[in-house]
């Protein structure tokens, strides 16, 4: 493995549909995408309204972590019967088996990144 890897802007950004059934799009910004990392980790920007669906990331091929750091604006974690108002500064860790989602709640864009893989 290098001794440390260096990334300038974004090496992908693109504006998605939102996943798992949410409503509205997420812009995304891929980070260090092209390395063999032991994880995933994007920035997003959900627009007022905008809300990834609920999901869970248990399946035995796709069993994993997620943790959620909250940049910018107002948003709601779901969590599976719990709602959580997030905002910046806050981080949430969520484990395979948990159903979550986000929504945007705010007048601004919610800005987060989120590492997976883990």
């Amino acid at each position: 493995m290098d001794k440390f890897y260096f990334q300038k802007g974004a090496e992908k950004s693109e504006k998605v549909k939102a996943f798992h059934g949410g409503s509205g799009y997420i812009n995304q910004e891929r980070i260090f995408s092209n390395h063999n990392l032991p994880f995933n980790m994007a920035i997003w920007e959900l627009e007022p309204g905008a809300s990834e669906g609920l999901h869970k990331h248990n399946e035995p091929s796709h069993k994993f972590r997620e943790l959620y750091y909250f940049l910018e604006g107002e948003g709601e974690v779901y969590l599976d019967n719990k709602t959580i108002r997030a905002t910046k500064g806050d981080s949430v860790l969520i484990n395979p088996e948990t159903d979550r989602g986000i929504r945007n709640v705010g007048p601004n864009i919610l800005k987060i990144m989120i590492l997976w893989g883990m």
